[in-house]
C-alpha cells in the first residue's frame, strides 16, 4: 500500500511525492551458521520532479 501526492516545491514547480509501505523478512546468518528470520515494516519515499502533466487527470500543469 502507499500514496502519491501532487504538491509544489518552494519555488512553485510541481513535484510528486510517492510513498510505498511494505513488510519484508530478512534471513540473517553469520558465516553460514544457523540464522534467524527478522521482519520489518518499511516505508520508502521518493520525489519526482519536472512534472509537465497531472498524474491523476492528465491536465497540463
Amino acid at each position: 500500500m502507499g500514496s502519491m501526492t501532487l504538491t509544489r516545491r518552494y519555488d512553485g514547480e510541481p513535484t510528486v511525492r510517492v510513498e510505498l509501505d511494505t513488510s519484508v523478512e530478512l534471513d540473517v546468518s553469520v558465516n553460514g551458521s544457523c540464522g534467524e528470520t527478522v521482519g520489518a515494516d518499511v516505508t520508502a519515499t521518493a520525489y519526482i520532479e519536472d512534472i509537465k502533466y497531472c498524474p491523476f487527470c492528465g491536465e497540463e500543469l
